[in-house]
């Protein structure tokens, strides 16, 4: 005989997917295991983890833009960059060419000097 399926409120679900939880954290609040959430709410888990993240995104434009902003900047900007996949990390790729005076550049003079560390050896 099989066991009697388990009820998940899947508006507690919804709630607690677009507070971050984890899945793990979801299924002990439901008292179901992880792979039965999974199972159940396979699409719905992405679905309303990303409606949390779009909510503080909203939020945070909100407050940018408002003049009135009500100091919850911080917190949003740190939510976003730990669950929204944000991040402030600038790449700059330039190249830079190293010359002397009389136009040898840094490739040559190293070159230069590697070989005579070979010649003292």
């Amino acid at each position: 005989m099989a066991r009697p399926q388990i009820e998940l409120d899947a508006e507690l679900v919804k709630e607690l997917c677009r507070a971050q939880l984890t899945n793990d954290e979801i299924a002990v609040c439901c008292k179901c295991s992880p792979d039965t959430l999974t199972r159940r709410f396979a699409e719905q888990l992405k679905e309303w983890k990303s409606e949390g993240v779009s909510s503080v995104r909203r939020e945070l434009f909100k407050t940018a833009t408002d003049n009135r902003a009500s100091g919850k900047t911080a917190a949003m900007i740190f939510f976003l960059k730990n669950y929204g996949g944000m991040s402030d990390n600038v790449n700059v790729n330039q190249k830079v060419t190293v010359s002397h005076e009389d136009g040898a550049t840094l490739d040559s003079m190293l070159a230069g000097v590697e070989d005579q560390q070979e010649s003292v050896q």
